[in-house]
């Protein structure tokens, strides 16, 4: 078993929710044995978390864990696995009881609070108390302390630790959890109050105020289905949002005011879009799925058949969130769903069509000829699919292209090579007395990618004896026309360039 110690939850909350976020494989978690939370009355923000495996602890480190938009301060524990004895003598509970109590009571409120320690009355000694976490130990003096009302007064208990399992804590923490009521620790802690620069802290309150961290795939998942609330949430309190990359995991969400909001609307924004998260998180049926990309080699034909495998999902699954978090060693890909299974059942396609396309291999292909033999002779490729009995799959990552063959029916390597052979010459004689023309788009920086998109696809509709494609690097505003002769695809870009001025 491991554990960690975990600071800064948002509250509300509840050990349910902590248990379902450390059990997310996403979050690197593991089988969660139990959950300490809150671990003490003055710190109704911290928890500590058990797993069943020892490496889990370990795991969950190696990422930033975000929980109800807020990022944690999660640290490994030891001393939850440590036997701890206290001791409250008979003397001091005296003064707990009265004509309707008696230590019996006292006792059987103590194991119904807290069930993990146990509990043994002794004539000589009083009541003794172990149990295997300094934590609930803990929990139970606090607990008959609450019992008499007043702290100064309660009775006193003398706690025995495992010299192994004490651990100093650093010198500033040590000086804030001193008695309040002493003159040195009132000072001490005014100073540490008063050290951070007011302007630093004033920068601080207005980023938690009008910022919501998100997990990445969760806010995607939400942008692409969940549109529609989203636009609500934006249109109501007149804010835009913009988002930025705080880890590989998670956004940063940053509201801003259009000219009719206020910074409050703002603040509204923010709680709306967290309860928005809650709400689809809550639903019954919510599914977060991720698979690692098992001994994944960094080359162009794995690298093609899990994009396409990622395309393929998401064809047969449109209901379905599909994400991929691209890793050189080991990439992950993510299914998130709100309706019944659908998720579970979009990750067992993917990873049985990414061993298949695996398999078959991605052959690379000039996509400019591709796209202008589809344009222009579609009957070639749908007459090849037919008479091989294979069906074409396109992939694209930027400006890199590639096809798989994906067979309809069961065939042998020999036949399988055969094809992708045939399909190489048709690609080849395709090429014969085709010509490009590159073109640099004289496009206004007040205009958005997707309009770009929208008009070159407009301008390929009433131009179908040519094609067009635009580079899929960000920002590229390159364009490269194919057809068969040069001075027809010049006036075609000189043509659209006057679409955009």
């Amino acid at each position: 078993m491991s554990a960690i110690i975990v600071r800064g939850i948002k509250l509300p909350s509840n050990e349910d929710k902590l248990t379902i976020h450390f059990q997310k494989q996403k979050n690197k978690g593991g089988d969660v044995d139990s959950i300490i939370f809150p671990l003490k009355a003055d710190q109704p923000d911290a928890a500590v978390v058990i797993f069943d495996e020892e490496e889990t602890a370990d795991s969950v480190l190696l990422v930033d864990q975000i929980f109800n938009g807020k990022k944690l301060s999660v640290k490994k524990e030891h001393r939850v696995f440590c036997k701890c004895t206290m001791t409250f003598d008979h003397r001091s509970l005296e003064r707990l009881l009265n004509d309707d109590t008696n230590i019996e009571d006292i006792m059987e409120e103590i194991k119904q609070k807290v069930p993990d320690v146990h509990i043994k009355n002794s004539k000589s000694s009083g009541l003794i108390m172990s149990a295997s976490s300094w934590y609930h130990v803990e929990r139970v003096k606090e607990l008959v302390q609450g019992m008499h009302g007043k702290v100064d007064d309660a009775p006193t208990a003398a706690c025995s630790t495992p010299s192994s399992c004490r651990k100093q804590p650093d010198k500033k923490v040590s000086k804030s959890l001193t008695s309040v009521d002493s003159k040195s620790s009132n000072e001490t802690v005014k100073e540490e109050i008063a050290t951070p620069n007011r302007v630093e802290i004033k920068k601080k309150m207005e980023e938690e105020n009008i910022s919501f961290i998100a997990d990445r795939d969760v806010m995607t998942f939400l942008l692409e289905f969940k549109a529609k609330e989203i636009g609500e949430i934006k249109r109501k309190n007149h804010v835009e949002m913009e988002y930025k990359n705080s880890s590989t995991d998670s956004l940063r969400i940053t509201f801003t005011q259009t000219n009719d909001g206020s910074s409050s609307r703002c603040k509204t924004a923010r709680e709306q879009l967290v309860q928005l998260f809650d709400k689809v998180q809550n639903l019954d049926h919510f599914q977060h799925e991720v698979t690692e990309v098992k001994n994944f080699q960094t080359n162009f034909n794995q690298n093609m058949s899990l994009i396409a495998a990622i395309n393929s999902a998401r064809e047969y699954y449109c209901q379905v969130y599909i994400g991929h978090k691209s890793d050189p060693h080991q990439p992950t890909v993510s299914f998130i769903s709100v309706y019944k299974l659908q998720a579970e059942y979009a990750m067992k396609w993917f990873v049985n069509i990414f061993s298949r396309f695996k398999q078959l291999k991605a052959t690379p292909i000039d996509v400019n000829i591709y796209g202008f033999i589809k344009q222009t002779k579609p009957m070639i490729l749908l007459t090849f699919e037919r008479e091989a009995s294979a069906r074409i799959v396109e992939v694209e990552d930027e400006d890199l292209f590639a096809v798989i063959l994906l067979p309809q029916e069961q065939v042998d390597d020999i036949q399988m090579q055969s094809h992708v052979q045939r399909f190489d010459k048709m690609m080849k004689d395709g090429e014969k007395n085709t010509v490009f023309w590159n073109c640099q788009l004289e496009v206004g920086g007040d205009m958005r990618a997707e309009d770009i998109t929208d008009h070159i696809e407009l301008f390929q509709i009433e131009h179908k004896d040519i094609f067009l494609r635009r580079s899929k690097r960000p920002g590229s505003k390159r364009v490269t026309f194919t057809g068969n002769n040069l001075d027809i695809l010049k006036e075609a870009a000189t043509k659209l360039n006057r679409v955009f001025k």
